[in-house]
């Protein structure tokens, strides 16, 4: 333990003094230069180790029969993962997915074990155009880096990371990118004075990236995304944390702690929509689970876990998972038969299924 901790003490000031030469390079740096420094060199926290296996047994399976519906749908045989899940659902899935498909994992680094022919390892840009399958990305989004806005006497300022006498200190400058402002407008976030927003411009390139290389099929979007209305706190969605530490600073122990940002679910939807993306539906994990095994009361210690509720104390303590369709007519998945019917989940969401009502979480 303490050899590990010394390991994680070193990432981090590596880390701090990158960042500080970077800005001793540029006077000052964006936030989203800074989250992308702590995200490409600090410590990554990717792990499922703390899930029972027969919960990710029945996790993978439900995704992988969720996989295998849409591919019938859309007579596809390819899968594309850009997702960063741990080792161990990772296994689970290579083995529940049939030999004739295709299963790619995209900007995988981190495999420790063979696989089988129909799985490879690619890089984006080797993914060609005129997809027809299933593009699934878990986690990835919320954990791109994101510049950082506030809202004050009706004018948008971007803030900059400057470091003098010993500590990381904010700067802002009137907000000028039109990309940055473009995606303002469609996160449909309500402007208040002084509230601040996270602005993740990679995460909406990412989405067009895969429609426009999807022909006909389904993405799957995993990861911390929220509706507006879930938004209470002036301060944004920023989230650091490792076993221990769970803060809303992110100038506290840059490298050690993990940092996220929840993405606009109305921004991805609209990117979506400019290369042929519709809505198909959005869940939770919850209620995914239900959709797809029925009663799943033993496995809500885990849930809990899986929807960060152990790090964040407020509405957006929900993993969602968005699925938007491309060349599929008003597609009715299984995975989504049972759904939030309640608050800002109805405008996601057709009413495919007329079965049992649920009832609102909590």
């Amino acid at each position: 333990m303490d050899q590990m901790n010394r390991k994680v003490d070193k990432i981090d000031k590596k880390v701090k003094e990158r960042i500080i030469n970077l800005i001793g390079d540029r006077g000052k740096i964006s936030f989203r230069d800074y989250t992308e420094m702590i995200l490409r060199y600090g410590r990554k926290m990717v792990s499922d180790a703390e899930y029972t296996p027969r919960f990710l047994d029945v996790l993978a399976k439900s995704f992988s029969e969720s996989i295998i519906e849409m591919l019938e749908m859309c007579n596809g045989d390819e899968v594309y993962d850009f997702g960063i899940t741990g080792g161990r659902f990772r296994k689970r899935i290579i083995k529940l997915i049939p030999e004739d498909i295709r299963y790619y994992f995209v900007d995988l680094s981190d495999l420790d074990h063979e696989l089988p022919e129909n799985f490879e390892i690619i890089s984006s840009e080797r993914i060609n155009d005129g997809i027809n399958g299933v593009m699934f990305s878990n986690n990835l989004i919320s954990s791109l880096p994101f510049h950082l806005v506030e809202y004050t006497d009706g004018e948008f300022f971007e803030i900059y990371v400057g470091y003098e006498n010993g500590e990381f200190v904010e700067i802002k400058e009137k907000l000028e990118d039109e990309k940055i402002l473009n995606c303002l407008k469609e996160m449909e976030e309500k402007m208040e004075d002084g509230r601040r927003y996270e602005v993740n411009v990679d995460s909406l390139r990412l989405i067009r990236f895969m429609g426009e290389k999807l022909s006909k099929g389904f993405i799957i979007t995993s990861g911390y995304i929220h509706d507006p209305i879930e938004i209470s706190d002036k301060s944004g969605t920023i989230t650091c944390f490792d076993e221990t530490i769970h803060t809303h600073d992110p100038f506290l122990l840059p490298g050690k702690l993990s940092i996220y940002s929840s993405v606009s679910i109305p921004a991805l939807i609209e990117n979506g929509a400019k290369v042929g993306l519709k809505l198909t539906g959005l869940t939770n994990y919850h209620y995914f689970l239900r959709s797809m095994v029925g009663i799943i009361d033993e496995f809500s210690d885990e849930i809990e876990k899986l929807s960060f509720s152990r790090y964040r104390d407020d509405k957006l303590g929900s993993v969602k998972i968005l699925i938007q369709h491309k060349g599929v007519e008003r597609p009715k998945l299984r995975c989504l038969k049972y759904i939030p019917k309640f608050d800002f989940w109805e405008k996601y969401n057709q009413p495919y299924f007329e079965e049992e009502e649920v009832l609102p979480e909590g």
